[in-house]
């Protein structure tokens, strides 16, 4: 995906300013303290963007000592400036069981 941004600042230039963006399309795992595995997808490459892990889950996994102090790592596995968002014709999403 690429992002047009229009910057006009009339004091400086006589024409708008266009700056182009390209936006990484992201495939990342999040390992948390107890082991547990989550792969996930950024269609935006955001930093911060952690997944969407269920609260549930975490109130199970993790006593509330545990979680007053505990590290998430973030490993990007594979980004593409030009990759679909759409998954391929015969790709297989697996389902929860």
């Amino acid at each position: 995906m690429q992002l047009e941004i229009c910057l006009c600042v009339k004091q400086l230039f006589s024409t708008p300013l266009v700056v182009s963006i390209q936006i990484m399309k992201v495939i990342y795992k999040i390992t948390y303290p107890n082991g547990k595995i989550y792969v996930g997808q950024d269609l935006t490459d955001s930093i911060n963007y952690f997944g969407s892990a269920n609260s549930k889950f975490f109130e199970k996994d993790f006593t509330r000592e545990q979680r007053r102090d505990f590290m998430i790592r973030k490993e990007i596995l594979w980004e593409s400036e030009i990759a679909s968002k759409e998954p391929p014709y015969n790709a297989q999403i697996p389902t929860e069981r």
